[in-house]
C-alpha cells in the first residue's frame, strides 16, 4: 500500500476501541516490542527469528488477516509521528495529569531502536 495513513490510524483507533491504547504506546515506543489485538497489529522485525517473513525493515502495520491492502510498512520515524498524534488525540479525550504524565514520559524519552537498516551482522535465511 502506497498510503499508510487509514492503517496505521485504524490500528491505533482499534487500540483505544479495546481498552488497550496506553498499553500499545507503551509497547511500541518505550519498549520497542510488537504489540497486537486479535486481527490488528504492530510488529518490529525480528532478525534471530526463523521465520523469513519476521526479517523487514522499519515496523509493520496490519489490520485484518494476512490483508495485503491493510499492510504497510514504514519507518520508525513515521511511527513515532503517528504514535505522537495518536496520544494527543487521547489527551484531548482524556485530559487528565497522570495521563499526560505517562504519555509525555514515553514521548519525550523515546528513541529510535535501528530496524530501519539490516544489522551489520544480519545474513538472511537461505
Amino acid at each position: 500500500m502506497d498510503n499508510p495513513d487509514r492503517t496505521i490510524k485504524l490500528c491505533f483507533s482499534i487500540f483505544y476501541n479495546d481498552g488497550v491504547f496506553l498499553k500499545a504506546i507503551y509497547y511500541i515506543l518505550a519498549k520497542h516490542d510488537t504489540f497486537f489485538v486479535e486481527g490488528t497489529y504492530c510488529f518490529y522485525p525480528d532478525f534471530n527469528s526463523p521465520d523469513p517473513r519476521d526479517h523487514f525493515l522499519g515496523i509493520e502495520f496490519a489490520s485484518g488477516f494476512d490483508d495485503p491492502e491493510w499492510t504497510v510498512y514504514v519507518p520508525e520515524k513515521v511511527c513515532f509521528a503517528y504514535a505522537k498524534k495518536a496520544c494527543e488525540r487521547f489527551l484531548e479525550l482524556h485530559p487528565e495529569q497522570k495521563y499526560r504524565d505517562f504519555l509525555n514520559q514515553i514521548l519525550d524519552n523515546w528513541q529510535p531502536l535501528g530496524v530501519d537498516e539490516f544489522p551489520a551482522e544480519y545474513h538472511p535465511l537461505e
